[in-house]
């Protein structure tokens, strides 16, 4: 028996997922493991080119697709085309991308004659089961009309939805072989993509935005810590050479659990001596920070930690069925990770339930106060199967549902254009359409601030008396005014977060279907990441102009500036510091003046303030100084490289992307004293 396997990414105009396809590996493991490699032979694919090309000359028996909102619609042409080739291929689709409601199921079956079965929850052992009964002779249509615990399917002569009941979930996880230590995804560790492992499977919080926090997934099961040790030393000796490439951990809450501590120390040693891995794409605990601190610090302190609130309105945490840490408990985490050099970052979702815009902001204001170096702000999604996107939730809640493009996931393939979608909440009884946008155009100028890259600022704001908040909404609120790249920048985002809307999945596909706007997209001009798109233009092709405005704005908020001449003079010579080190456009696009050295003449020692982690005032470094500034050229370029090898695009996109895995500093001018 002939199975293919896909993890579609679409890559038209740059790569959206760059994870290995793990899941499938999974799936491919365990089947081989208990059908024997001499009854099936299994190929994975992500290409969609190379998906269908292979599709058609290979002929398999079985196509099965991990479904995500990134490729659903890549999938639907998969399982059309698959039985274009042959109308007894078996199709089968597996993934969070499935609706929980039993109407929802039968109408998203329904619309998707090509698809067979679909396998919710855990797949491996529903989908071997499938392919055993495939193999003892068993038709199509006799098995679409049996119940098959894990599967749901129609019935082909009524149409009524075939539910197999849910499965019970394993405690013990290595019944599934590792599809690295059985080499099924060698191809896959050749720096193109960031290795993938999972440690534990399930979460015990149950988010109503989560496709994890159904009750199913609440006991946490193990992978044995051999095993992953193993794994980990099986792929670092496959890809150290490629020293920037991040690892991606699949657990929900790396770091909370004490096996986790056991894992760090041993990704530790391997940093010690292969030099990888410097990143990672983890999602951090809500739980046991202390642990996590220890963790992060095993690893060396290259994994960022979230502290993700979502919402720091207890109303609306209770709505949603999640507890934060008290205020005090997360400004004293906060600054504890500060001080042992741990990057911090936290999530936040508008329109929640009962979410106003005032208690937005005020939720904003807390997380500033709190520390947070980089804020991670999010539009909600109504992901398929979560309690939030469930009809009632709709109903009492009042949500505006719409229609966006899911981020460059498109293509032709075929002859046929395909349109990822997901499906977002812009409005609530509590949030109208128009605070929402005034919501995102904040969040998107604090984003932009309240990294690495502007922080010499806000630290002397500070110093001034100021709140870092209230810097940022006076910047926010200048731009909004002004006039200038800024304001430009500020108006198209607000502008396309607008117009990138539709009432309906119909209105999106028509509209990009049109020629014209689907030119409009192959140039990268729509259908992007519209927070990441513009937060890059403003961080990154405007830094210069972002630090010149945020300075006078500073001069005009702190209660006489012009009688406090040294402090005065102090951040005259901080801007020239910034002005001169941190023009991200000229490393990004590596213009003429990146290769030659700067000469910075200060009457206070800007660098010397910055370094000091005390951070005493800028007046006690009154010292004229001289210093040379250059930037770490092979540096850049080594990160430059990783960006578009990894993501494609042109380099406003893949700059983007790699600025949300790789430090900034990076792309700072170093300075040397003269």
């Amino acid at each position: 028996m002939k199975i293919l396997l896909g993890d579609l990414r679409h890559s038209t105009i740059g790569r959206h997922s760059t994870n290995i396809p793990l899941a499938l590996g999974y799936l491919a493991s365990y089947a081989y493991e208990k059908l024997g490699p001499d009854r099936i032979t299994i190929e994975i694919e992500d290409d969609p080119e190379t998906f269908f090309a292979r599709l058609q000359e290979w002929k398999p028996d079985v196509v099965g697709m991990s479904n995500y909102c990134w490729n659903a619609e890549a999938n639907e042409l998969a399982f059309r085309a698959a039985k274009d080739v042959n109308p007894s291929m078996v199709c089968v689709g597996g993934g969070p991308d499935f609706p929980s409601d039993p109407g929802e199921c039968r109408d998203y079956l329904a619309s998707r004659p090509g698809l067979d079965f679909f396998v919710y929850q855990e797949g491996e052992l529903p989908f071997a089961d499938l392919l055993e009964r495939l193999l003892a002779g068993a038709s199509l249509l006799d098995l679409r009309g049996t119940p098959i615990p894990g599967i749901k399917s129609l019935h082909p002569a009524t149409g009524d939805l075939v539910d197999g009941r849910q499965r019970t979930r394993e405690k013990e996880l290595d019944f599934i072989p590792s599809p690295y230590l059985t080499g099924l995804l060698d191809k896959f560790l050749d720096g193109r993509f960031v290795p993938f492992i999972q440690t534990a499977r399930g979460c015990p919080y149950h988010c109503t935005y989560c496709a994890a926090g159904a009750d199913w997934y609440s006991k946490v099961s193990l992978f044995s810590l051999e095993r992953i040790k193993a794994e980990l030393d099986y792929i670092a000796q496959r890809v150290h050479g490629f020293s920037d490439v991040p690892l991606a951990i699949a657990d929900s809450n790396f770091g909370m659990l004490k096996n986790d501590e056991e894992i760090a120390e041993h990704i530790g040693a391997i940093q010690d001596r292969l030099n990888w891995p410097n990143l990672f794409r983890v999602s951090t605990g809500k739980s046991q920070f202390e642990r996590m601190i220890r963790v992060a610090q095993k690893l060396h302190n290259k994994m960022r930690i979230s502290l993700s609130v979502q919402s720091m309105n207890e109303v609306t945490l209770d709505s949603i069925k999640r507890k934060n840490l008290g205020k005090d408990e997360f400004k004293r985490l906060y600054l504890e990770m500060q001080k042992v050099g741990i990057w911090t970052y936290s999530d936040v979702i508008l329109p929640l339930p009962h979410e106003t815009k005032e208690s937005y902001f005020n939720g904003l204001r807390e997380l500033s106060r709190a520390r947070v170096e980089r804020l991670s702000p999010y539009t909600i999604m109504l992901l398929k199967g979560t309690e939030i996107a469930s009809r009632s939730a709709r109903e009492e809640f009042s949500m505006m549902a719409r229609f966006r493009v899911v981020p460059r996931q498109f293509g032709t393939y075929l002859g046929e254009r395909v349109f990822e979608v997901e499906e977002v909440c812009v409005a609530t009884n509590t949030l109208s359409f128009g605070d929402y946008l005034d919501c995102r155009g904040f969040a998107f100028i604090s984003t932009a601030l309240s990294g690495f890259n502007f922080d010499a600022l806000t630290s002397l704001a500070e110093e001034a008396g100021l709140e870092r908040f209230d810097l940022f909404v006076s910047i926010w609120e200048a731009i909004k005014k002004g006039q200038g790249p800024l304001t430009d920048i500020y108006n198209a985002f607000i502008s396309e977060a607008t117009n990138e809307l539709f009432e309906t999945q119909d209105d999106l596909k028509n509209f990009y279907s049109k020629d014209e706007n689907y030119q409009a997209l192959l140039n990268g001009d729509i259908g992007d990441n519209v927070l990441r798109k513009y937060t890059s233009r403003l961080l990154v092709k405007q830094s210069i102009q972002v630090i010149r405005t945020g300075f006078a704005v500073l001069a005009a908020m702190a209660p006489d500036f012009d009688k406090m001449p040294e402090f005065k003079q102090a951040a005259a010579d901080c801007e020239m510091w910034m002005l001169a080190t941190r023009n991200l456009w000229e490393a990004v696009a590596l213009e003429p003046t990146a290769r030659t050295p700067l000469r910075l003449d200060l009457s206070f020692d800007v660098p010397a303030w910055y370094a000091d982690k005390e951070r005493r005032p800028i007046t006690e470094y009154r010292r004229s100084v001289s210093y040379d500034s250059k930037l770490n050229l092979p540096e850049v370029e080594k990160a430059l490289e990783l960006g578009k090898r990894m993501f494609g695009g042109e380099v406003e996109y893949y700059a983007a992307r790699l600025l949300d895995n790789t430090p900034i500093q990076r792309f700072w001018r170093n300075c040397s004293a003269l």
